[in-house]
């Protein structure tokens, strides 16, 4: 027989001798009993033990091989083992439980930080919305005053054109005449065209600008709805 298994046997040996005496086996008080062997070897041999133990119980029903005393200790230590196995099962339980509730936890506050940034996008749509709305009506309001500006100044440069002619036959332009009322006429519908076309340039940058705004509500909102999906 090689070292290693009369180290189990020698294990076994001990193991049963300690159970008689009401103790439990272990890997410290057999490797002391029988004065050597490794950890391996011994908790190899302490685990074969036990389940032959379990069969021996079995069969010591209908067959008794083992004595009375052996037999209360087994059992005693059996139930020990279990008890102590539910134990660690209840623990392992017990820690299963809580990393699945923190789990649980830890998933419900991202969920309702996802719905929190979602109502801030859903916000910063509607005002942008009502910008690009807004936008939309001074667009349209700069449109109409640049429309009616032209108008205006297409009405005095006919008349300024109608009033050319008139002072032409009158020889104003040559230095015939008096018509000093003509003339004043002329430069105040000179002046008048000059401020529409200068109002005229103003509104067209104001209307230059908020295209320009109207454009880039338009880029922010598109990038919003992409980030919301």
């Amino acid at each position: 027989m090689s070292k290693k298994g009369d180290t189990q046997s020698l294990v076994k040996q001990a193991a049963d001798a300690l159970l008689h005496e009401g103790v439990r086996p272990t890997q410290q008080n057999i490797r002391e009993r029988i004065g050597s062997g490794s950890i391996t070897t011994i908790n190899k041999a302490l685990n074969q033990w036990w389940q032959e133990l379990g069969e021996r119980l079995k069969a010591n029903t209908s067959h008794p091989m083992i004595p009375d005393p052996v037999a209360e200790s087994a059992s005693k230590l059996w139930h020990q083992a279990v008890a102590y196995a539910d134990a660690r099962l209840e623990k392992e339980r017990l820690d299963l439980e809580s990393r699945y509730q923190a789990q649980v936890t830890a998933l419900e506050q991202h969920e309702q930080k996802d719905e929190q940034e979602l109502k801030q996008l859903r916000e910063q749509c509607l005002s942008l919305l009502q910008d690009k709305e807004r936008l939309s009506d001074e667009k349209y309001r700069y449109l109409k005053q640049i429309a009616d500006l032209e108008n205006q100044l297409l009405k005095a440069s006919s008349e300024a054109g109608a009033l050319k002619r008139d002072l032409k036959q009158q020889g104003i332009m040559t230095g015939k005449g008096s018509g000093g009322d003509s003339v004043e006429a002329f430069i105040e519908q000179q002046v008048t065209n000059r401020f529409l076309k200068e109002e005229n340039k103003t509104l067209k940058k104001q209307l230059d600008v908020a295209i320009n705004e109207n454009a880039a509500l338009k880029y922010e909102l598109a990038r919003l709805k992409q980030a919301k999906q």
